[in-house]
């Protein structure tokens, strides 16, 4: 459920629109939370005194309510369950801002330090509440070398502000669940990639296994507060759209050799120093008597990111189709995120 709280303010446009003019040329958007304008007022006081608003950090907020949450308390397992995902699924479209959108390797640390969030909480009745925002201060990426060289308005954004902006509105248009909304967050995966597909995919069936309602929001000095609502049934439906449309999975093709045929476990394929094990279910029958072990062959491969209940995403391999190899054996290192 993705709210906006429109109706709950009348908010002047003409003011808020002579706002944006002077800090930057990005649209209107349509929906600004209470306490927006209030809170442009206070960054146009900072600007005036600093020099640019981006001395002010961005912050958020992670609210869990729900059947899982008594009072203002919650499983401990449960909330660090929850979080742990959040952090990855912003990591992981942070990551995918970056062009890095490949489903094996890890993220390089330079994105890492970038989207990391750090949090502070807060009881409220009937809910937990963890004010987060980003570790790294904005002014690095902002002001990269300690001057202002650039108008704020065309001043780049920190990776954490854009990485959570894109998760935050992706949510909240998942929720809808319109077919028409489906097909246009499954292509806005796609895009994205498999690793952000399968975070998200992680971050709804922690939402779903923990009964918790999900309540996120953002505040960005000079934009509108995003925010998305995520219940445990729309959790569900995000999770069957990932992995019913196949968004946690890429396509690879890999040359090695095999190690292992059987009809009823996995094959083992060798790759240089490293194995690893295809799954043949959807492997055609009369595959399975035309090779034999110690064969070169090349293999079409989905890669399926998958979330283990410690926190360590593993990657399934399902074998699509095996022919004889036309080149040399693929090399490279498999390694956990």
């Amino acid at each position: 459920m993705a709210t906006d709280d429109r109706r709950a303010v009348a908010l002047p446009e003409v003011d808020v629109q002579s706002y944006l003019d002077k800090v930057g040329d990005r649209p209107v958007p349509q929906g600004w939370q209470p306490g927006d304008l209030t809170r442009l007022s206070q960054e146009a006081m900072v600007r005036q005194q600093e020099g640019t608003a981006r001395v002010l950090r961005s912050a958020g907020f992670l609210r869990f309510t729900g059947v899982g949450v008594v009072g203002h308390s919650a499983d401990l397992a449960d909330i660090a369950l929850l979080s742990s995902a959040w952090q990855k699924a912003v990591t992981a479209t942070g990551a995918a801002l970056e062009e890095v959108r490949a489903a094996r390797g890890r993220i390089p640390t330079d994105i890492t330090l970038r989207t990391t969030l750090v949090l502070t909480a807060s009881p409220s009745p009937g809910s937990v509440v963890f004010h987060v925002e980003p570790k790294q201060s904005p002014l690095l990426e902002v002001e990269p070398h300690g001057q202002t060289t650039l108008a704020e308005k065309i001043a780049p954004r920190p990776l954490a502000d854009r990485a959570v902006e894109a998760l935050v509105e992706l949510l909240a248009s998942a929720t809808t669940g319109t077919p028409a909304m489906v097909d246009a967050i499954s292509g806005q995966l796609s895009d994205l990639g498999p690793r952000v597909g399968s975070a998200i995919d992680g971050l709804a069936r922690a939402i779903e296994a923990t009964n918790v309602t999900l309540d996120a929001s953002w505040r960005e000095p000079t934009a509108p507060t995003r925010r998305a609502v995520v219940t445990p049934s729309e959790a569900r439906f995000i999770a069957e759209v990932v992995e019913g449309r196949g968004l946690n999975a890429t396509v690879e093709t890999v040359t090695g050799t095999l190690g292992t045929i059987s009809d009823r476990q996995k094959w083992v394929l060798h790759l240089g120093e490293e194995t690893i094990r295809l799954d043949i279910a959807e492997l055609p029958p009369e595959e399975l008597t035309r090779w034999k072990v110690h064969d070169l062959v090349d293999v079409d491969v989905r890669v399926a990111l998958q979330e283990r209940p410690d926190g360590r995403m593993v990657r399934q391999h399902t074998l699509l189709s095996i022919r004889p190899a036309s080149g040399p054996v693929t090399l490279f290192a498999e390694s956990d995120d």
